[in-house]
């Protein structure tokens, strides 16, 4: 549950002396495995409280080719977006965006001679 560390990895303790120890005693496993088990109670809880049923991390994002964002697959297919689908404008929107841009160079060509 707790990907950071892991009690199966040989851990190095030191003594108040600051002499290294490479193996812990059982007593230091024992509670290194109560703290650990307390742990996770306390994760599951604190998952509760804030409404999480599972302890698994978000899915990644992932970015399409024209750098639009997407949720990671879940298994089910959208029926809404096609990725075949080819998106199209009107003639009406076009030339809107046509006008829109005719103004900007109007507006800075005007600026360029004042």
């Amino acid at each position: 549950m707790l990907p950071y560390y892991s009690l199966e990895r040989s851990v190095t303790l030191q003594t108040a002396t600051n002499i290294p120890m490479s193996t812990p005693s059982v007593d230091q496993l024992k509670r290194a495995i109560a703290v650990k088990e307390q742990i996770q109670r306390l994760e599951s809880e604190l998952a509760n409280i804030l409404g999480n049923t599972t302890s698994a991390p978000p899915a990644k994002r992932k970015y399409t080719k024209k750098g639009t964002v997407s949720a990671a697959p879940s298994g089910e297919a959208d029926e809404q977006s096609d990725p075949k689908a080819k998106r199209t404008m009107s003639a009406e929107g076009r030339a809107r965006i046509i006008a829109a841009q005719k103004a900007r160079w109007a507006k800075v060509k005007k600026a360029k001679k004042a």
